[in-house]
């Protein structure tokens, strides 16, 4: 088996409908989700947080959030696919001082 990446999108006048394409491309996405298993985060919207979780296998996500608890606990950089420490906020305060 040979693996591929797709992106779905849609291209149109600002006049076209927004919410039937967006629906349209939802469906062509949902198709296709049973035959995925990851997805590039670089191309992934804002569609919250279990989608993010979603996109990393469970080992890495947890990597991820131990190194998010270690240099950024306060989530000063929660922009973008932001993977949310688990540190509680006193500890935060703390660490960061």
């Amino acid at each position: 088996d040979k693996q591929g990446m797709v992106l779905i999108t849609h291209f149109a006048p600002l006049s076209a409908d927004a919410a039937s394409l967006n629906a349209q491309t939802m469906r062509v996405f949902q198709a296709l989700m049973p035959y995925a298993n990851g997805a590039y985060v670089g191309f992934v919207a804002d569609e919250g947080e279990q989608r993010v979780r979603e996109i990393y296998p469970p080992a890495t996500y947890a990597r991820l959030v131990a190194l998010k608890n270690q240099y950024d606990p306060t989530n000063l950089f929660g922009l973008n696919q932001n993977i949310k420490p688990t540190v509680p906020a006193t500890l935060a305060a703390s660490v960061s001082s």
